[in-house]
This record gives C-alpha cells, structure tokens and sequence, in this order.
C-alpha cells in the first residue's frame, strides 16, 4: 500500500507550487528550502550574497505534519 500510495502521490501537484506556475514557465528558478527555524536568517543571508535577485518568501507555519 505505501509504495501505491507514494506513485499516486507522486502524480499529483503540489498546491503550494500552483502561485510559482508563470514565473516557472517563464524559466525562472524557485528554490525551497527547509531549514532549522534557529538558522533562518543565516541562511537567508547566503542565499541573498549569492542570488542578490533572489525574492525571500518567508516561512510557513511551524505546524506539526501529523499532530
């Protein structure tokens, strides 16, 4: 069942992608990253010396996945 479940999920969009689509299709590059909540401004800080360009979209919600 697992293994089924991991193709059909595989198949499937992701709705968190649906809002990058355009600019996707543009040949734009999206970078997601998940990173230790303690690091996240370091990191930002890397991304931003090496994609001056790049667009931080801030974090989501620290939500537990299965509660």
């Amino acid at each position: 069942g697992a293994g089924a479940a991991s193709f059909i999920g595989m198949s499937v969009g992701n709705s968190r992608l649906k809002r990058f689509e355009e600019a996707l299709e543009r040949g734009e590059l999206l970078i997601m990253a998940d990173v230790p909540a303690a690091r996240r401004d370091e990191i930002e800080e890397r991304i931003k010396t090496h994609f001056p360009k790049a667009e931080i979209g801030g974090a989501e919600p620290r939500i537990p996945a299965f509660p």
